[in-house]
């Protein structure tokens, strides 16, 4: 479980500067903070600073069994510029830094800690054209991140980090077909363990545990269609969901030296609700080779 707390704090200033502050409580503890300037009437450019300071827990697995978790600690500090695009996203540029401390929490401990600074630039575009955050009905969306550590802001290692993902969402009367497409790659620059990709879990593989899988590379792909069969109050939500999702994923450059377990098959069927909450799933998944998971999340799969 998380238990998330957010308080926004707007129009510090005549040109509507901002002030978000969030604290999570469970498996990833955290609290952030980040103060948002608007350089200009039209609230076109911006600046931004932003701090971070938290803990996850992050499993390890040998084939299907998970041999170790893994605390990993993370303190940040950034700096940012942008530009608003409209109503259409928002683009970003800026440096950070980043001090890691992982160690194991349950399992061997003859199993590495690692305690190390990566710092770097890192640039982020979001663009978002749907109809609803959550069991959207219409509309596209796309995510590009890319982060390049490297020594010369006092990385510990130098290495390449970049991430997309679409979303395309069209409907026909109540039937809705979600489709999306995502990857990543570290260029073969040896990106730590601590930044990897991982896929497994509710709509990410589906059958497989939570992030059973990690790697340098991967991509992903996602078929989901849902139908509202009953509308909900606007005060509790927009209603709740029959619905069912096809996956497929491949994962490869494993930072633990294991093989690559080739393209992995999952799918789903879930009832959904969008409520005041958040998206609330319970579902049943299943994978190849026997892997199968019930699961019951409300938050974002």
């Amino acid at each position: 479980f998380n238990l998330l707390v957010q308080y926004r704090r707007t129009w510090l200033n005549r040109l509507g500067g901002e002030w978000l502050t969030e604290a999570q409580v469970g498996q990833d503890t955290h609290l952030s903070t980040e103060f948002f300037q608007p350089l200009n009437e039209a609230g076109v450019w911006f600046g931004s600073v932003h701090g971070y300071v938290g803990q996850s827990t992050r499993g390890v697995f040998y084939g299907d069994d998970k041999i170790a978790d893994y605390l990993v600690g993370s303190a940040r500090a950034g700096i940012d510029a942008g530009a608003i695009l409209g109503t259409k996203g928002i683009l970003r540029v800026g440096a950070l830094w980043n001090q890691i401390d992982a160690n194991v929490d349950v399992g061997d401990p003859v199993l590495p800690d690692v305690r190390q600074l990566s710092a770097g630039g890192r640039v982020s575009l979001v663009i978002d054209q749907r109809d609803h955050a959550w069991f959207a009905r219409a509309g596209y969306s796309g995510i590009a991140s890319y982060y390049g550590a490297t020594k010369a802001l006092g990385s510990a290692l130098n290495y390449q980090r970049l991430e997309a993902r679409g979303n395309y969402v069209q409907s026909w009367g109540p039937h809705t077909m979600n489709l999306l497409a995502a990857g990543g790659t570290d260029f073969g620059t040896g990106m730590p363990a601590y930044d990897s990709f991982t896929l497994g879990g509710p709509l990410r593989l589906s059958g497989f545990r939570l992030n059973q899988f990690a790697g340098r590379e991967y991509a992903f792909g996602r078929a989901m269609y849902y139908n509202r069969v009953l509308a909900m109050p606007d005060l509790l939500g927009s209603g709740v969901y029959l619905g069912a999702s096809a996956e497929v994923g491949r994962i490869t450059d494993r930072y633990d030296g294991l093989p690559s377990p080739g393209t992995l098959y999952s799918g789903s069927v879930f009832l959904g609700a969008d409520t005041f909450l958040g998206p609330l799933y319970f579902g049943f998944g299943s994978g190849g080779s026997g892997n199968w998971s019930l699961y019951l999340l409300l938050g974002r799969p």
